[in-house]
């Protein structure tokens, strides 16, 4: 493959690094990190006050840094890496992102078309369809229609993680939560160089207005079937695991198989 998201990663000739972004697994955070990283290099136009990566032209990229297509990738001697996330939870978290908070998503929109028609909600019209689309879906319902769609094709939020690593092997694979550990280690290499702020990790802020999820330890009931707008009217949102039943718990773990049984390998075994 090579077209973004599976074929494009984050390289830099002059740090050595290539590292694989996969929506929802820290993927803004890891490229305001690598823009941190080598703020000693003026940004071009083009990318002032945007996402680090947003509208970068390919002459830039492949001078200083920035998002490289695998098939022009020489990656030799490149320290590789790539972070990986809990499925159930990386899923859950789409949902709430894409689907409950941010519902205008077009990626959203076809998901609950889609999943609307299968359950035979109402004629089909224009006007209709915006209406079914504001409404939403359920998570139970966004689950059960990812059952019968070609995940690989899917949207990159949902899109099976395996699938973004290509054909490149990769020096280590993390956790997502050992993320700002591992960052902050790779970048001590350039403490010389840079202004410490640059390397706090924990300063990053991609996001203006976080999703707010409850941490605390209280128990929630199953939310797998509450509505969008049930979700919404809530202060901060469930925390991941309140959006699984068992059964629904036991689909995802089938139709995410392969990447369940590489996060378990790189969080049980060790992080490679």
């Amino acid at each position: 493959m090579n077209r973004f998201p599976e074929g494009e990663y984050l390289v830099s000739d002059k740090r050595r690094l290539c590292v694989c972004t996969i929506p929802k697994v820290g993927s803004s955070t890891l490229a305001y990190w690598f823009w941190q990283i080598h703020r000693f290099v003026p940004p071009p136009p083009e990318i002032e006050g945007t996402h680090p990566g947003r509208g970068m032209s390919r002459g830039y990229a492949v001078q200083t840094w920035g998002w490289r297509n695998h098939p022009e990738l020489d990656c030799k001697g490149y320290f590789k890496f790539v972070f990986l996330r809990d499925p159930w939870d990386r899923l859950a978290s789409a949902y709430v992102n894409k689907l409950v908070n941010s519902w205008n998503y077009p990626g959203a929109q076809r998901v609950i078309l889609g999943a609307s028609r299968e359950i035979g909600r109402g004629r089909r019209s224009r006007r209709n369809e915006m209406q079914r689309i504001e409404a939403g879906i359920s998570f139970a319902q966004f689950v059960r229609h990812l059952a019968g769609c070609d995940l690989e094709r899917a949207d990159p939020h949902w899109r099976p993680q395996r699938l973004f690593l290509g054909p490149t092997r990769w020096d280590h694979l993390w956790p997502l939560g050992e993320m700002t550990a591992r960052l902050t280690e790779i970048g001590q290499r350039y403490r010389d160089e840079l202004d410490p702020e640059w390397l706090d990790v924990r300063s990053i802020h991609p996001t203006e207005h976080p999703i707010a999820y409850d941490r605390s330890l209280s128990r929630w009931p199953c939310v797998a079937e509450w509505r969008p707008r049930q979700l919404r009217a809530l202060k901060r949102y469930p925390p991941h695991h309140a959006y699984y039943d068992a059964g629904l718990r036991k689909l995802v773990g089938v139709l995410y198989r392969d990447d369940v049984a590489l996060y378990r390998r790189i969080t049980r075994g060790g992080a490679r």
